[in-house]
């Protein structure tokens, strides 16, 4: 048997027609050794009963009927039948099978089959440079039907992860749903988007930037991520157990975000509400993850701004005909005078201004606002109001040091110390 000189340049364009039929008279032989090798070399070939041991017999004697069609009617391109390698990989995949499985496979495979072809070529007393012509054709034909094997099971396996997105994020809509499903719907979600459904849980809300990235945070694994109303929003399960918060801490420490209170799993909206809530308020700058529990009277003064404004108008009064200026550095002293208790060392410390400046400027507020500063219902109201005015206030020319400069909130815990 000798090769046509003439053929074109694919390898077994050059091949004997006849060498197709000896081929494919070898197959049965062929997938019986091959059945037998593949079993103890790599472990998961070992169970090839069943309709998983019958599709590879079947793709093996398939593949070698190609081969053999391929030698005989010189196809331009291998595996006639595209549509069966793809189905291969897409079962390997669906049979839980990994894809280096699979390779390896086709590797060991490989030198199972040309050791058969090529006995089949010597017998039949094939020229030397037939048989290296046979090798390159085997050998760019097993190529190709790999390729395309390993296509369907990349496709299937993409698919897979796009339904298991899909169907968490139908989970992840549920929970946060106002009014909320009710637990029978939310245990059918949690099982089909494989998420164990937990005893508490908590929601974290991020801007609309970082939902766009999301996915490049490195989560907790257990932590349910999705966009809800173009706003990223995670949920945390057990939020509460030793070492759950630290993780999500790290992740998220270079975006704002705000953490809301944890709740059972029937009130995750609440949860999610209160953590939207206190992100509006969130400075752009304010990194890392915020705890609505510790900002509990922002968020209730958030509420309605105007209560803030009419106590002002009520407690401030006296304070209202000074220059900007002069008020400012009033109120600040009368914030740390409330905060610290009247200790002037730590309200010196707090303002960083001379213990004697503090004495001053108390001074003056008790020539304003008199016996006011005894009352404690009083003093109540006044800390209250000026710590809801502290991140709203832009004096010209200056920020105040409560405020960032895009005059969004910070939270207070951060903007101050001995709280």
């Amino acid at each position: 048997m000798a090769i046509d000189p003439q053929a074109p340049p694919r390898p077994w364009h050059a091949l004997p027609t006849d060498l197709g039929a000896l081929v494919c008279a070898a197959i049965p032989a062929i997938a019986d050794e091959l059945v037998d090798v593949l079993g103890p070399a790599i472990p998961v070939y070992r169970t090839l009963d069943g309709p998983f041991g019958r599709d590879v017999v079947r793709a093996v004697a398939d593949a070698l009927h190609d081969f053999s069609s391929v030698i005989e009617h010189r196809p331009p391109s291998v595996g006639a039948d595209r549509a069966l390698y793809v189905a291969v990989g897409e079962r390997w995949f669906r049979s839980g099978h990994s894809l280096d499985e699979l390779q390896a496979g086709y590797h060991l495979g490989a030198r199972v089959v040309w050791r058969r072809i090529a006995a089949v070529a010597t017998d039949a007393e094939a020229e030397a440079a037939t048989v290296a012509v046979l090798a390159d054709a085997l050998f760019a034909y097993l190529d190709e039907i790999a390729a395309v094997t390993v296509e369907g099971f990349v496709a299937a396996q993409a698919a897979a992860a796009g339904e298991k997105e899909r169907r968490r994020a139908r989970l992840l809509a549920a929970l946060v749903a106002d009014p909320a499903p009710d637990r029978a719907t939310l245990d059918r979600a949690a099982q089909d988007a494989g998420w164990p459904l937990p005893r508490a849980l908590a929601v974290v809300a991020l801007g609309p930037d970082a939902g766009a990235g999301v996915r490049g945070l490195r989560l907790p694994p257990d932590v349910l991520a999705g966009a809800i109303d173009g706003a990223a929003c995670l949920v945390l399960p057990d939020p509460d157990g030793p070492g759950r918060r630290r993780p999500l801490e790290r992740a998220l420490a270079t975006v704002p975000a705000a953490l809301g209170p944890t709740v059972a799993v029937e009130h995750a909206a609440r949860s999610w509400s209160r953590a939207r809530s206190l992100h509006r308020l969130l400075d752009e700058a304010a990194l890392g993850l915020h705890a609505a529990d510790d900002h509990l009277l922002e968020l209730l003064l958030a509420e309605d701004p105007s209560l803030v404004d009419d106590l002002a108008r009520l407690r401030l009064a006296p304070l209202v005909a000074l220059p900007p200026r002069s008020r400012e550095r009033l109120e600040q002293t009368l914030l740390a005078y409330l905060r610290q208790r009247g200790n002037g060392p730590r309200m010196a410390a707090d303002l960083q201004i001379h213990p004697q400046t503090v004495r001053y400027r108390l001074a003056r507020l008790r020539e304003l606002l008199g016996a006011a500063l005894d009352d404690p219902e009083v003093r109540f109201e006044l800390e209250v109001v000026l710590r809801a005015m502290a991140p709203r206030r832009s004096p010209p020319g200056d920020a105040s040091p409560a405020e960032s400069p895009s005059g969004r909130f910070q939270p207070m815990t951060d903007r101050t110390s001995g709280s």
